[in-house]
């Protein structure tokens, strides 16, 4: 059952294989709750598209360990994660007797400060002014049933793990700003850090639609906030922020949300970045934000992170806990952009989930100078910049390598400014461990951002190329030459021979075809089919017609 609060949102059964279908669930943060003869697991699922499929099998314990969350009207619709983390060896081992059972229960009630008004007065002092918005009883409870008698429940005040607690954002906090979590816990009012962890790994993230509570203890909490509008300041800041987020130039792209992230310096000439929730959810706030004003948010949304302050040196490395890949894998975030100024690499959210699938550990990405010059790599390359772009992890003291991203796509960019004679005859290069390079079919020269760029579902080393252009002798006044140059630099058509191009000839459908078959970099191999009688099965246009007859073109 999928639930939102106390809101049953969808159920279904499962087929003999252990597969379900519910339709019609929007795009949000929910409950799932897996029931299977006594035993229920409550799991937090985040549905990005209608297609939505679990990530990840969700596997019933051994024993019966019940994790379950109940909402009380009138309170938000709060979803719980983790939850089913939370049992001891002890209450494992005792869950697996016949007719034993352990069940922790998170209950979530909205109170208000008459009904606690001690701890409310704590609440107050602690805010300094600010107001309250609302007040929460969040509550654990631990049963146990033995041979099948139920015990009383056993109030918790802490868990043995954090829990993640979502509530959306009430309506009289959305928009105001100051927004802090407060608590009263064995009688003693704290305040919670925004954004980073305490000592005991506890804080809370307000995003501009939610409010994510990390926690093990449970009490009252409050939520204060500064009333917004109070001065000339708050407009020069929004102003800031919207600057930061970027809609995509390219039809069907997301918006990205922009972040600059500090670095940590080493004697060794490297330098670090820690990629913290704080600037994750920054940049993915201002995405939201843009898209929604824009009317863009059917794209989604993607992230970008741009390291400052690097200084001389040349290698840095992305530090991404795992904690942040179970974000960006889970809230929407269709790309993830890591800039350091040198080269750019952008990760689409299959390349994000398999990053998560095979790492244990947090994931570092690295992006170094390649200085290797090997055969054709010293006359095509030469002096350009090559950089070479590594992920792995730690795993019981050894470093493991992420070498393939699977089905994922990354997009690298690479900034370079060419001289005149190279424009039209640039692209990118693939530099193998020995230095040796090859082209790469599907790269090109983007003035726009004045970037080599290239795709790739690999961490590999890639480069500017380049090879010897003005070989014709008819285009130099031509008004279409940087044209032509690009088309030939390309390869997407040649002249007429290796001298001459010809530019004023007709050009026929098969020349067109091909031309745009090799821009959309089509597989030659996937389209055989003689589509035309006037189209010889042995041309080199046969694959490109059957392509572009294919497509409608």
């Amino acid at each position: 059952m999928f639930s939102k609060g106390n809101r049953e949102m969808g159920t279904a059964s499962t087929d003999a294989s252990g597969n379900f279908i519910i339709g019609g669930i929007p795009n949000g943060t929910y409950n799932l709750m897996v029931t299977k003869e006594s035993k229920v697991v409550t799991v937090l699922v985040v549905v990005d598209n209608e297609d939505y499929v679990l990530s990840e099998p969700i596997k019933m314990p051994s024993g019966t360990t019940n994790s379950i969350v109940e909402v009380k009207t009138g309170a938000p619709d709060i979803v719980v994660g983790n939850l089913e983390e939370q049992f001891t060896q002890e209450d494992k081992d005792f869950a697996q007797i016949s007719g034993n059972k352990v069940e922790i229960k998170l209950v979530a009630n909205l109170i208000n400060k008459e009904e606690i008004k001690d701890d409310a007065d704590k609440i107050s002092n602690a805010a300094g002014g600010n107001t309250i918005g609302l007040y929460l009883d969040l509550s654990a409870y631990k049963t146990r049933t033995e041979n099948s008698i139920p015990g009383t429940p056993q109030r918790l005040g802490v868990l043995p793990d954090i829990i993640e607690i979502v509530l959306p954002m009430p309506e009289k906090l959305k928009g105001k700003s100051g927004i802090t979590v407060h608590r009263v816990h064995d009688g003693i009012p704290q305040t919670l850090q925004n954004g980073s962890p305490d000592e005991n790994g506890e804080y809370f993230v307000a995003a501009t639609d939610t409010i994510t509570i990390y926690t093990k203890s449970f009490s009252t909490y409050a939520i204060s906030y500064t009333e917004s509008g109070t001065g000339g300041s708050a407009g020069s800041d929004s102003s800031s922020e919207t600057s930061k987020a970027v809609c995509s130039r390219w039809p069907g792209q997301p918006v990205m949300g922009r972040e600059d992230i500090p670095v940590t310096h080493t004697e060794n000439g490297e330098a670090y970045a820690a990629i913290t929730e704080k600037a994750v959810l920054d940049a993915a706030t201002r995405a939201w934000e843009e898209a929604k004003a824009k009317g863009k948010t059917a794209n989604g949304i993607g992230i970008s992170l741009t390291v400052k302050d690097l200084g001389d040196q040349k290698v840095v490395g992305f530090i991404i806990p795992q904690y942040i890949l179970k974000i960006l894998t889970e809230k929407y975030i269709r790309q993830f952009e890591l800039r350091s100024g040198m080269i750019a690499l952008n990760l689409d959210l299959e390349a994000l989930r398999n990053l998560r699938v095979q790492s244990t550990g947090d994931v570092t990405i690295t992006m170094a100078p390649e200085t290797r010059r090997s055969g054709n790599a010293q006359t095509i390359i030469i002096n350009r910049p090559v950089y070479r772009v590594t992920a792995g992890y730690n795993k019981d003291g050894n470093h493991m390598e992420i070498k393939s991203i699977g089905n994922g796509s990354a997009i690298y960019s690479i900034p370079y400014t060419p001289d005149k004679e190279e424009s039209g005859y640039l692209y990118a290069v693939s530099v193998d461990e020995q230095g040796n390079a090859t082209r790469i079919t599907n790269s090109a020269y983007d003035v726009n951002t004045n970037s080599i760029i290239f795709t790739s579902n690999q961490f590999q080393a890639g480069g500017v190329g380049y090879t010897q252009g003005n070989r014709f002798t008819d285009i130099s006044t031509h008004w279409a030459k940087e044209a032509m140059d690009y088309a030939d630099g390309r390869g997407l058509i040649t002249g007429t021979s290796n001298t001459v191009f010809s530019p004023d000839d007709n050009i026929t459908r098969g020349m067109l075809a091909t031309a745009l078959g090799r821009l959309a970099n089509v597989d030659p191999g996937l389209y055989q089919a003689n589509s035309f009688t006037d189209v010889s099965s042995d041309s080199n246009a046969a694959s490109y017609a059957d392509w572009a007859n294919k497509k409608v073109l």
